[in-house]
Protein backbone atom coordinates (compact mmCIF):
# COMPACT_ATOMS: atom_id res chain seq x y z
CA UNK A 1 0.00 0.00 0.00
CA UNK A 2 1.03 3.24 -1.05
CA UNK A 3 2.24 6.11 2.32
CA UNK A 4 -0.45 8.57 0.03
CA UNK A 5 -3.20 5.92 0.40
CA UNK A 6 -2.46 5.23 3.93
CA UNK A 7 -2.71 8.99 5.07
CA UNK A 8 -5.92 8.48 3.19
CA UNK A 9 -7.40 5.75 4.80
CA UNK A 10 -6.25 7.47 8.31
CA UNK A 11 -7.93 10.67 7.55
CA UNK A 12 -11.00 8.68 6.70
CA UNK A 13 -11.22 6.99 10.29
CA UNK A 14 -10.73 10.66 11.71
CA UNK A 15 -13.64 11.83 10.11
CA UNK A 16 -15.65 9.22 11.04
CA UNK A 17 -14.37 9.42 14.82
CA UNK A 18 -15.29 12.80 15.00
CA UNK A 19 -19.13 11.95 13.38
CA UNK A 20 -19.48 9.59 15.73
CA UNK A 21 -18.70 11.93 18.28
CA UNK A 22 -20.76 14.49 17.38
CA UNK A 23 -23.42 12.00 16.99
CA UNK A 24 -22.98 10.73 19.97
CA UNK A 25 -23.20 14.26 21.34
CA UNK A 26 -26.62 14.82 20.12
CA UNK A 27 -28.28 11.38 21.03
CA UNK A 28 -26.93 12.04 24.40
CA UNK A 29 -29.25 15.46 24.49
CA UNK A 30 -32.38 13.69 22.74
CA UNK A 31 -32.20 10.45 24.42
CA UNK A 32 -30.06 10.14 27.11
CA UNK A 33 -31.20 6.06 27.99
CA UNK A 34 -29.51 5.09 24.53
CA UNK A 35 -26.84 7.36 23.43
CA UNK A 36 -24.24 5.44 22.54
CA UNK A 37 -26.14 2.95 20.09
CA UNK A 38 -28.23 6.33 18.46
CA UNK A 39 -24.70 8.07 18.50
CA UNK A 40 -23.57 6.03 15.73
CA UNK A 41 -26.85 6.40 13.73
CA UNK A 42 -26.67 10.25 14.46
CA UNK A 43 -22.96 10.33 13.35
CA UNK A 44 -23.74 8.55 10.12
CA UNK A 45 -26.77 10.96 9.86
CA UNK A 46 -23.80 14.01 10.17
CA UNK A 47 -21.37 12.49 7.54
CA UNK A 48 -24.01 11.41 5.00
CA UNK A 49 -25.39 15.25 5.38
CA UNK A 50 -21.81 16.56 4.92
CA UNK A 51 -21.18 14.49 1.64
CA UNK A 52 -23.90 15.69 0.04
CA UNK A 53 -23.28 19.53 1.05
CA UNK A 54 -20.04 18.58 -0.92
CA UNK A 55 -20.97 16.99 -4.08
CA UNK A 56 -23.39 19.73 -3.79
CA UNK A 57 -20.68 22.01 -4.33
CA UNK A 58 -18.82 20.71 -6.91
CA UNK A 59 -22.67 20.02 -9.17
CA UNK A 60 -23.39 23.87 -8.53
CA UNK A 61 -19.72 25.09 -9.73
CA UNK A 62 -19.94 23.54 -12.45
CA UNK A 63 -22.99 24.51 -13.27
CA UNK A 64 -21.76 27.91 -12.29
CA UNK A 65 -19.36 28.04 -15.50
CA UNK A 66 -21.24 26.12 -17.94
CA UNK A 67 -20.65 22.81 -17.49
CA UNK A 68 -22.88 20.07 -17.70
CA UNK A 69 -23.00 17.68 -15.01
CA UNK A 70 -24.04 14.10 -15.60
CA UNK A 71 -23.96 11.74 -12.30
CA UNK A 72 -24.42 13.25 -9.01
CA UNK A 73 -23.32 10.57 -6.59
CA UNK A 74 -23.14 10.05 -2.94
CA UNK A 75 -23.15 6.43 -1.07
CA UNK A 76 -23.71 4.67 -4.57
CA UNK A 77 -27.00 6.63 -5.10
CA UNK A 78 -26.69 9.11 -8.07
CA UNK A 79 -28.38 11.40 -9.52
CA UNK A 80 -29.18 11.56 -13.12
CA UNK A 81 -30.00 15.75 -14.01
CA UNK A 82 -30.62 15.26 -17.62
CA UNK A 83 -32.93 12.15 -16.74
CA UNK A 84 -33.95 13.65 -14.12
CA UNK A 85 -33.98 10.36 -12.33
CA UNK A 86 -32.22 8.40 -9.28
CA UNK A 87 -29.98 5.49 -9.99
CA UNK A 88 -27.90 3.23 -8.14
CA UNK A 89 -23.86 4.09 -9.62
CA UNK A 90 -21.09 2.28 -9.14
CA UNK A 91 -17.91 4.45 -7.23
CA UNK A 92 -15.75 6.11 -9.31
CA UNK A 93 -11.96 5.27 -9.10
CA UNK A 94 -11.64 9.32 -9.04
CA UNK A 95 -14.31 10.14 -6.57
CA UNK A 96 -14.12 11.76 -3.19
CA UNK A 97 -14.76 10.30 0.15
CA UNK A 98 -17.89 8.73 -0.48
CA UNK A 99 -19.40 10.10 -3.63
CA UNK A 100 -18.49 12.36 -6.38
CA UNK A 101 -19.79 14.24 -9.41
CA UNK A 102 -19.04 14.03 -13.20
CA UNK A 103 -19.60 17.09 -14.86
CA UNK A 104 -17.60 17.95 -17.97
CA UNK A 105 -17.10 21.74 -20.75
CA UNK A 106 -18.88 22.44 -23.16
CA UNK A 107 -16.38 21.30 -25.61
CA UNK A 108 -14.10 18.09 -25.30
CA UNK A 109 -10.69 21.09 -25.03
CA UNK A 110 -12.44 22.73 -22.35
CA UNK A 111 -11.15 20.92 -19.47
CA UNK A 112 -7.89 23.45 -18.59
CA UNK A 113 -10.76 26.34 -17.79
CA UNK A 114 -12.72 25.47 -14.96
CA UNK A 115 -11.67 22.78 -14.01
CA UNK A 116 -10.30 24.26 -10.25
CA UNK A 117 -13.35 26.05 -9.60
CA UNK A 118 -15.12 22.93 -9.98
CA UNK A 119 -12.85 21.07 -7.64
CA UNK A 120 -13.27 24.36 -5.14
CA UNK A 121 -16.99 23.93 -5.01
CA UNK A 122 -16.68 20.92 -2.89
CA UNK A 123 -14.62 21.72 0.04
CA UNK A 124 -15.91 25.57 0.00
CA UNK A 125 -19.22 24.45 0.42
CA UNK A 126 -18.45 22.09 3.26
CA UNK A 127 -16.37 25.29 4.86
CA UNK A 128 -19.42 27.76 4.17
CA UNK A 129 -22.08 25.45 5.49
CA UNK A 130 -19.88 24.26 8.34
CA UNK A 131 -18.77 27.98 9.62
CA UNK A 132 -22.54 29.13 9.14
CA UNK A 133 -23.90 26.19 11.20
CA UNK A 134 -21.46 26.44 14.07
CA UNK A 135 -22.58 30.54 14.42
CA UNK A 136 -26.13 29.45 14.29
CA UNK A 137 -25.14 27.08 16.72
CA UNK A 138 -23.14 29.50 18.87
CA UNK A 139 -25.84 32.55 18.48
CA UNK A 140 -28.52 29.66 19.89
CA UNK A 141 -26.47 29.36 22.93
CA UNK A 142 -26.18 32.78 23.65
CA UNK A 143 -29.84 34.19 23.25
CA UNK A 144 -31.17 30.90 24.25
CA UNK A 145 -33.54 31.10 20.60
CA UNK A 146 -34.16 27.25 20.62
CA UNK A 147 -33.60 23.81 22.83
CA UNK A 148 -30.29 22.72 23.71
CA UNK A 149 -30.40 19.73 21.64
CA UNK A 150 -31.54 21.48 18.56
CA UNK A 151 -27.98 24.05 19.38
CA UNK A 152 -25.75 21.11 19.65
CA UNK A 153 -27.36 19.12 16.32
CA UNK A 154 -26.63 22.11 14.48
CA UNK A 155 -23.15 22.45 15.73
CA UNK A 156 -22.31 18.88 15.17
CA UNK A 157 -23.12 19.43 11.92
CA UNK A 158 -20.86 22.39 11.35
CA UNK A 159 -17.79 20.56 13.05
CA UNK A 160 -18.49 17.67 10.84
CA UNK A 161 -18.92 19.48 7.52
CA UNK A 162 -16.08 21.69 8.37
CA UNK A 163 -13.94 18.49 9.02
CA UNK A 164 -14.79 17.11 5.67
CA UNK A 165 -14.19 20.53 3.56
CA UNK A 166 -11.02 21.10 5.25
CA UNK A 167 -9.45 17.33 5.28
CA UNK A 168 -10.60 17.42 1.66
CA UNK A 169 -7.78 20.52 0.96
CA UNK A 170 -5.25 18.28 1.84
CA UNK A 171 -3.04 16.49 -0.63
CA UNK A 172 -3.54 12.43 -1.32
CA UNK A 173 -4.02 9.60 -3.59
CA UNK A 174 -5.37 6.74 -3.26
CA UNK A 175 -6.03 3.54 -5.85
CA UNK A 176 -5.86 3.87 -9.31
CA UNK A 177 -7.35 8.01 -10.20
CA UNK A 178 -8.69 8.19 -6.38
CA UNK A 179 -7.53 11.54 -4.87
CA UNK A 180 -7.99 14.38 -2.51
CA UNK A 181 -9.85 17.46 -4.30
CA UNK A 182 -6.13 18.56 -2.71
CA UNK A 183 -3.91 16.47 -4.91
CA UNK A 184 -6.27 17.70 -7.71
CA UNK A 185 -5.53 21.12 -7.40
CA UNK A 186 -2.18 20.40 -7.32
CA UNK A 187 -2.07 18.60 -10.55
CA UNK A 188 -4.30 21.68 -11.89
CA UNK A 189 -1.90 23.94 -10.66
CA UNK A 190 1.02 22.00 -12.41
CA UNK A 191 -0.83 22.16 -15.54
CA UNK A 192 -3.15 19.20 -15.39
CA UNK A 193 -7.25 19.03 -15.60
CA UNK A 194 -10.04 16.86 -14.56
CA UNK A 195 -9.98 14.97 -17.75
CA UNK A 196 -6.35 12.99 -17.22
CA UNK A 197 -4.48 12.33 -19.93
CA UNK A 198 -8.49 11.69 -21.62
CA UNK A 199 -10.02 14.79 -22.24
CA UNK A 200 -11.93 13.36 -25.44
CA UNK A 201 -12.96 10.01 -24.09
CA UNK A 202 -13.87 11.59 -20.72
CA UNK A 203 -15.75 14.23 -22.47
CA UNK A 204 -17.78 11.43 -24.64
CA UNK A 205 -18.63 9.16 -21.73
CA UNK A 206 -20.30 12.81 -20.03
CA UNK A 207 -22.36 12.90 -23.47
CA UNK A 208 -23.29 9.00 -23.16
CA UNK A 209 -24.32 9.53 -19.41
CA UNK A 210 -26.62 12.40 -20.80
CA UNK A 211 -27.88 9.80 -23.92
CA UNK A 212 -26.18 11.69 -26.25
CA UNK A 213 -24.83 10.73 -29.35
CA UNK A 214 -24.42 14.02 -31.73
CA UNK A 215 -20.74 14.64 -31.73
CA UNK A 216 -18.11 15.15 -33.80
CA UNK A 217 -17.03 11.46 -35.62
CA UNK A 218 -13.74 13.17 -36.03
CA UNK A 219 -13.56 12.49 -32.43
CA UNK A 220 -12.63 9.17 -33.11
CA UNK A 221 -9.33 9.55 -34.15
CA UNK A 222 -8.79 11.20 -31.41
CA UNK A 223 -10.34 8.85 -28.67
CA UNK A 224 -8.78 6.04 -29.95
CA UNK A 225 -5.07 7.80 -29.73
CA UNK A 226 -5.62 8.42 -25.63
CA UNK A 227 -4.73 6.02 -23.46
CA UNK A 228 -7.05 3.43 -22.46
CA UNK A 229 -9.77 4.34 -19.40
CA UNK A 230 -12.71 2.29 -17.66
CA UNK A 231 -12.88 -0.72 -19.84
CA UNK A 232 -16.57 -0.52 -19.85
CA UNK A 233 -16.85 3.20 -20.58
CA UNK A 234 -14.43 2.50 -23.64
CA UNK A 235 -16.85 0.06 -25.09
CA UNK A 236 -20.05 2.09 -24.65
CA UNK A 237 -17.62 4.97 -26.60
CA UNK A 238 -16.66 2.31 -29.69
CA UNK A 239 -20.23 0.88 -29.59
CA UNK A 240 -21.81 4.30 -30.16
CA UNK A 241 -19.28 5.28 -33.07
CA UNK A 242 -20.22 1.93 -34.67
CA UNK A 243 -23.92 2.24 -34.02
CA UNK A 244 -23.37 5.66 -35.62
CA UNK A 245 -21.43 5.22 -38.89
CA UNK A 246 -24.09 1.99 -39.39
CA UNK A 247 -21.24 -0.76 -38.95
CA UNK A 248 -22.96 -3.01 -37.19
CA UNK A 249 -20.75 -6.24 -38.28
CA UNK A 250 -18.62 -4.24 -36.17
CA UNK A 251 -20.57 -3.80 -33.75
CA UNK A 252 -21.02 -7.54 -33.13
CA UNK A 253 -17.38 -8.38 -33.35
CA UNK A 254 -16.62 -5.39 -30.57
CA UNK A 255 -19.34 -6.97 -28.18
CA UNK A 256 -18.59 -10.58 -29.36
CA UNK A 257 -15.08 -9.79 -27.60
CA UNK A 258 -16.02 -8.32 -25.13
CA UNK A 259 -15.95 -10.15 -21.92
CA UNK A 260 -17.91 -7.41 -19.59
CA UNK A 261 -20.72 -8.02 -22.10
CA UNK A 262 -20.55 -12.04 -21.98
CA UNK A 263 -20.87 -11.62 -17.65
CA UNK A 264 -23.87 -9.12 -18.57
CA UNK A 265 -22.35 -6.03 -17.37
CA UNK A 266 -23.40 -3.79 -20.50
CA UNK A 267 -26.83 -4.02 -20.21
CA UNK A 268 -27.75 -0.29 -22.18
CA UNK A 269 -25.59 -2.27 -24.84
CA UNK A 270 -27.67 -5.41 -24.84
CA UNK A 271 -30.88 -4.86 -26.81
CA UNK A 272 -28.35 -3.03 -29.64
CA UNK A 273 -26.12 -6.25 -29.61
CA UNK A 274 -29.27 -8.20 -30.00
CA UNK A 275 -30.49 -5.90 -33.06
CA UNK A 276 -26.98 -6.05 -34.90
CA UNK A 277 -26.79 -10.52 -34.83
CA UNK A 278 -30.26 -10.05 -36.13
CA UNK A 279 -29.90 -7.94 -39.38
CA UNK A 280 -26.07 -8.96 -39.55
CA UNK A 281 -26.67 -12.98 -38.94
CA UNK A 282 -29.75 -13.27 -39.19
CA UNK A 283 -30.06 -15.66 -36.60
CA UNK A 284 -33.35 -15.16 -34.79
CA UNK A 285 -32.44 -17.97 -32.81
CA UNK A 286 -28.80 -16.26 -31.29
CA UNK A 287 -30.25 -12.79 -31.50
CA UNK A 288 -33.36 -13.85 -29.38
CA UNK A 289 -31.10 -15.33 -26.48
CA UNK A 290 -29.33 -11.95 -26.28
CA UNK A 291 -32.39 -9.66 -26.41
CA UNK A 292 -34.07 -11.94 -23.32
CA UNK A 293 -31.12 -10.72 -21.37
CA UNK A 294 -32.54 -6.93 -21.08
CA UNK A 295 -34.53 -6.04 -18.18
CA UNK A 296 -37.43 -5.20 -17.73
CA UNK A 297 -37.05 -1.60 -16.44
CA UNK A 298 -35.51 -1.11 -19.93
CA UNK A 299 -37.99 -2.67 -22.51
CA UNK A 300 -39.34 0.38 -23.07
CA UNK A 301 -36.21 1.35 -24.68
CA UNK A 302 -36.43 2.48 -28.93
CA UNK A 303 -32.99 0.23 -29.18
CA UNK A 304 -35.23 -2.92 -27.57
CA UNK A 305 -38.77 -2.41 -29.63
CA UNK A 306 -36.02 -2.14 -32.84
CA UNK A 307 -34.80 -5.36 -32.04
CA UNK A 308 -37.95 -6.84 -31.49
CA UNK A 309 -39.07 -5.53 -35.03
CA UNK A 310 -35.96 -7.40 -36.49
CA UNK A 311 -36.68 -10.86 -34.63
CA UNK A 312 -40.63 -10.61 -35.95
CA UNK A 313 -39.59 -9.80 -39.64
CA UNK A 314 -36.91 -12.52 -39.47
CA UNK A 315 -39.52 -14.90 -38.19
CA UNK A 316 -42.49 -14.25 -41.15
CA UNK A 317 -44.36 -12.49 -38.26
CA UNK A 318 -44.85 -8.85 -40.42
CA UNK A 319 -48.02 -8.17 -39.05
CA UNK A 320 -46.04 -8.06 -35.29
CA UNK A 321 -43.10 -6.44 -36.61
CA UNK A 322 -45.82 -3.58 -38.86
CA UNK A 323 -47.75 -3.13 -35.56
CA UNK A 324 -44.10 -2.10 -33.70
CA UNK A 325 -43.01 0.21 -36.10
CA UNK A 326 -46.60 2.30 -36.09
CA UNK A 327 -45.97 2.36 -32.53
CA UNK A 328 -42.47 3.70 -32.69
CA UNK A 329 -43.66 6.48 -35.59
CA UNK A 330 -46.42 7.19 -33.23
CA UNK A 331 -44.09 7.87 -30.24
CA UNK A 332 -41.35 9.41 -32.36
CA UNK A 333 -43.47 12.01 -33.45
CA UNK A 334 -45.41 12.80 -30.30
CA UNK A 335 -41.75 13.84 -28.85
CA UNK A 336 -40.48 15.72 -32.61
CA UNK A 337 -38.02 12.98 -33.39
CA UNK A 338 -37.23 11.32 -36.57
CA UNK A 339 -35.49 8.01 -37.13
CA UNK A 340 -32.24 7.92 -39.15
CA UNK A 341 -32.11 6.71 -42.78
CA UNK A 342 -30.60 3.37 -41.56
CA UNK A 343 -33.83 2.46 -39.48
CA UNK A 344 -36.11 4.65 -41.94
CA UNK A 345 -34.74 2.12 -44.80
CA UNK A 346 -35.62 -0.73 -42.21
CA UNK A 347 -38.80 0.56 -41.59
CA UNK A 348 -40.38 0.69 -44.77
CA UNK A 349 -39.12 -2.62 -45.80
CA UNK A 350 -40.94 -4.43 -42.88
CA UNK A 351 -44.06 -2.63 -43.90
CA UNK A 352 -43.62 -3.42 -47.42
CA UNK A 353 -43.65 -6.57 -46.10
CA UNK A 354 -40.35 -6.99 -48.04
CA UNK A 355 -37.26 -8.58 -47.17
CA UNK A 356 -34.63 -6.57 -44.43
CA UNK A 357 -31.91 -4.39 -45.80
CA UNK A 358 -29.16 -7.02 -47.64
CA UNK A 359 -26.18 -4.61 -46.87
CA UNK A 360 -26.54 -5.11 -43.24
CA UNK A 361 -26.09 -8.96 -43.74
CA UNK A 362 -23.03 -8.33 -46.27
CA UNK A 363 -21.53 -6.86 -43.04
CA UNK A 364 -20.93 -10.13 -41.57
CA UNK A 365 -18.81 -11.87 -43.94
Amino acid sequence: MRIASAWRILIGIVLLLIAMAAGTSVSTHFTPQVAPPLGIAFGFLLLAASVIVHEAGHAIAAWAIGWRVHVISAFSLGYLPAHRKFHRVERSGSSDFAGFVFSSPPAPDGWRKGSAIVVLGGPLANIVVGLCAIGIADSWARFSIWGMGDMVAVGALGLVSLTLGVGNFLPFWGHGQSASDGARLLSIFFGGSLAGERPVGNWLAGQIADGKSNWPSSLQERFEREPPGDAAVDTYIRASFLLRGGDLGGLVRLLDGSQLMQEGRLLELTADYAFAVALTERDAARASAILARVPESMRSAFNYARAQIVLAALNGDYAAAGALVASMRKTAAAIGARPDQDDEALFAAVERREPLPARFERQAA
